[in-house]
């Protein structure tokens, strides 16, 4: 009796063993599966949405502003040294549109100068999207001497694009009659581009601004002369009878408007920025900043005592 009892308990024992032998089999083999599953289908990441923002703002970066001007100045250096390699440059929908070539494209856009300048007196753009469209009305100054032989072209318009690698490419305008009447028109499409020259943004200290203010200043005396007196603060301004006689002060500001600054004080009405500069000829300069390239300049060549 006492061995049948044995041998019951060692087939329960033996059946215990195969039932978990069993289901450690059908385990692994579930999860065996599994790992197979995920290896021969990893799961995809879905890549990311694009988002193309057509909300427009105005932009007031003055970093980013300085770079849509130096990458549109090296356009035209481009184009006086190498049409070529400027037409790669361009958009190719707007190369393709109107066959544009080096036979052509000064039809479009004319570089008589090595070396241009171009400021940028409005951008729009569209924020939060990843392609970025600046809208770009300015004018260039060519030549790198202050005097007649400097050469003035107002209202030129631009649209450069530029995607989420920072590539990108640039679109000349013509016959624009209002920039924001454009905008309001125009139809977004690009969220690529198949171009790999790259955007860079760099930091604009306030010193390398201003100087880039009264450069600009200096050079539309002579070539447009209205606009520079435009530019001139109330106070200033009214101390000149007219056009003319401001227009015969020339050489005057000129030389007093230097370049090297001893003192800076800048202060803020809300959005406006005022800059008081004491230049190296003692001379007091205002600088009214409304927007990066709007602005407004007073001076007084009186010296000034410390």
């Amino acid at each position: 009796m006492k061995k049948d009892n044995q041998k019951i308990l060692l087939f329960i024992i033996i059946g215990i063993l195969l039932l978990v032998s069993i289901m450690a089999f059908i385990m692994g083999t579930k999860s065996n599966k599994s790992n197979n599953d995920t290896t021969e289908n990893p799961k995809q990441e879905l890549p990311l949405t694009p988002v193309l923002n057509t909300e427009i703002v105005r932009l007031d970066d003055t970093n980013t502003i300085f770079a849509i001007q130096k990458t549109i100045s090296n356009f035209y250096t481009e184009m006086f040294n190498n049409k070529a390699n400027a037409i790669l440059l361009l958009d190719k929908d707007f190369v393709f549109k109107y066959t544009i070539n080096e036979n052509n494209i000064n039809n479009y856009v004319n570089s008589t100068n090595e070396n241009v300048n171009f400021i940028a007196t409005e951008v729009y753009y569209n924020p939060n999207s990843n392609m970025t469209y600046y809208f770009i009305k300015g004018y260039t100054i060519d030549g790198t001497n202050t005097g007649d032989n400097l050469k003035y072209t107002n209202n030129l318009y631009y649209i450069l694009k530029v995607d989420m690698e920072n590539n990108y490419n640039i679109t000349p305008l013509k016959d624009i009659e209002n920039l924001e009447t454009y905008i309001k028109n125009y139809y977004f499409s690009k969220i690529y581009i198949d171009n790999t020259t790259k955007f860079e943004i760099k930091e604009v200290d306030a010193v390398d601004k201003l100087i880039a203010y009264i450069t600009n200043f200096k050079s539309l005396m002579y070539i447009n002369s209205n606009e520079a007196f435009n530019i001139l603060n109330d106070p200033t301004k009214s101390k000149y009878a007219n056009l003319k006689a401001f227009m015969d002060d020339r050489e005057n500001i000129n030389e007093k408007l230097s370049l090297k600054f001893n003192k800076i004080d800048v202060k803020e009405e809300g959005n406006i920025l005022i800059y008081n500069i004491i230049n190296n000829n003692r001379n007091s300069i205002t600088i009214t900043e409304f927007y990066p390239n709007e602005y407004k300049i007073d001076f007084n060549f009186l010296e000034i005592t410390q």
